[in-house]
């Protein structure tokens, strides 16, 4: 019988005992497993068994082997990648070796964009190519408690009271969290003293606290854990607290009347807010803070209904029959549609047309180069209350209570929705999947064919305004009545994730939301802000 030194006989040494067999090895690998077929069926039974233990003992040896010691470290991180948060938190904990090959930012960008999470190309792009950043200390050990935990807001069943100990610091680039203080200073000497986002002092990205910071984020929405203040223009009063701006000063700031409509750019840190005191305002949002940066006074004679907004234009609907289109980039006003026989409601805009639906039923499309009416969609029997558009499709929910899907491009209406009981307010529409809140007190959520996937009665009262979006790699919907709730749900299953609580006086009129935030519009004339990434550094995250 043959030692293990025999059985471990390498090739070259097979080679050099029976010079015979180095044709064999210069073959097809297809080739050799049949070769290797064949040679084993020639054997006797009890050879076969002795072939099979020497096989079955060598894989043992390989499996109890270290896999850092045989495996490529390009292997070993493109297998990293696949694994998810708690697999790769056990295994930084099984060596020293392995948590330095887990650090990899490789493995941190794979599993950050496995979730579907978005970053800020622009800026990222700018910070990487500029000379100078801020100098902040060590952050804490990923996925530490303080690392995730951000510290809960105080809350109060009555009007909205921050105090100013919760105020948060204007950093630059971006919103950081409250201990890390700003300070500028030549590129760092030394990986102790550099910005957190920087791998080393050649300026790459450290992915892994990059995904620190999204993973706590996603955490905050998860419990429920966030800041909520209204907007304000006083850039030393950020939140809410008392203002040393005049009176006169908050109230050319803020709308004096019902907010009805709310647009988010989040590229942009943008948000636009129209209002029944026939304005239309536009506010930078960004590290914890809004500031008014602009105020269209001029647009329309009577309230402003909705808007929209797309890179290049901003829409406005009124109470007085019109719509007017706005070039973002001048702010000023291109063209105001009319032909509408009653007030315009909603609404939609992409890069070719402005769609407006009105009183008077029916749905009008306008090119945005002729300022033309293309075609009048016309099938409702009572007013067109909101539209939406996706892809080719435009949504539509009427006061007769139904819904209607219809080509775009031609008019052509593809499907009727019935199934609420009483007119149709709020709707939303995002690949398959299309939700609709009405005054039952329900939200439907259904497929493009017609079918109700899910019934839900989770208000009691109007489902005044609703918005659906991937969220956290889920699918959610946002939705709110007049006075009560505002509720978190999950669109697939139509299960009721978490109720938000009220801070602030007045109805709710429109809500919007994006990774960072929820956005209302009361209609005491306030913009209240849920900020869910307070305490969070946002520099690069969508």
């Amino acid at each position: 019988m043959k030692d293990e030194s025999d059985m471990d006989m390498s090739l070259s040494s097979l080679v050099a005992q029976y010079p015979f067999l180095r044709p064999a090895f210069n073959i097809k690998q297809e080739d050799k497993i049949d070769l290797v077929c064949a040679l084993f069926q020639d054997l006797t039974v009890p050879q076969q068994s002795k072939v099979l233990r020497d096989l079955k003992d060598r894989f043992n040896r390989a499996c109890q082997c270290n896999p850092l010691a045989i495996l490529p470290r390009e292997l070993l991180i493109d297998m990293l990648s696949h694994l998810d948060l708690p697999s790769v938190q056990e295994l930084m904990m099984v060596s020293r070796d392995w948590y330095h090959i887990c650090q990899d930012p490789q493995v941190w960008r794979s599993m950050f964009e496995a979730q579907g999470w978005l970053i800020d190309r622009l800026a990222m792009d700018q910070f990487l190519q500029s000379d100078e950043h801020d100098s902040l200390p060590m952050q804490p050990h990923p996925f530490s408690s303080s690392a995730v935990q951000p510290r809960p807001i105080e809350r109060s069943l009555g009007p909205l009271v921050i105090s100013a100990s919760r105020s948060i610091p204007r950093p630059s680039p971006g919103r950081r969290p409250q201990s890390q203080k700003k300070k500028r200073m030549p590129a760092p000497s030394s990986s102790l003293h550099q910005d957190p986002l920087l791998s080393s002092s050649s300026r790459r990205i450290d992915w892994c606290y990059l995904y620190q910071q999204r993973h706590a984020l996603a955490v905050a929405w998860q419990q429920g854990r966030y800041r909520p203040y209204r907007f304000r223009s006083d850039p030393d009063n950020a939140i809410d607290q008392p203002l040393s701006s005049s009176q006169a000063q908050r109230e050319r700031d803020q709308h004096n009347d019902s907010v009805y409509s709310i647009v988010l750019d989040p590229v942009h840190h943008l948000v636009f807010t129209a209002s029944r005191d026939h304005t239309v305002k536009e506010w930078k949002f960004d590290q914890g803070m809004a500031t008014l940066q602009h105020t269209y006074t001029q647009l329309h004679h009577g309230s402003v209904l909705s808007l929209d907004i797309s890179p290049r234009f901003l829409a406005t609907a009124s109470g007085d029959h019109t719509a007017c289109l706005v070039d973002r980039w001048q702010r000023q006003l291109v063209t105001t549609f009319r032909g509408h026989g009653s007030s315009i409601l909603n609404v939609a805009l992409d890069d070719e047309c402005l769609f407006t639906c009105s009183k008077d039923k029916s749905i009008k499309c306008w090119s945005l180069t002729t300022h033309q009416c293309l075609h009048t969609l016309l099938g409702h029997r009572e007013s067109v209350n909101v539209i939406r558009l996706h892809g080719d499709h435009l949504l539509s929910g009427s006061g007769d209570h139904t819904l209607k899907l219809w080509d775009k491009r031609t008019g052509a209406c593809l499907q009727t929705f019935i199934g609420h009981e009483r007119s149709i307010a709020s709707i939303d529409m995002i690949d398959n999947w299309i939700v609709s809140g009405s005054s039952d007190q329900s939200i439907i959520i259904w497929d493009k064919q017609g079918h109700i996937l899910h019934k839900r009665f989770g208000h009691p009262g109007l489902v005044r305004t609703l918005q659906m979006q991937y969220h956290n790699n889920r699918l959610v919907l946002v939705s709110a009545d007049y006075t009560e709730k505002i509720n978190l749900w999950d669109v697939k299953t139509g299960t009721l994730l978490h109720t938000f609580p009220r801070y602030y006086p007045g109805r709710i009129m429109n809500i919007r939301f994006d990774n960072m935030k929820i956005v209302l519009g009361i209609d005491t004339g306030d913009v209240v802000v849920y900020d869910f990434a307070a305490d969070i550094d946002t520099r690069f995250l969508l």
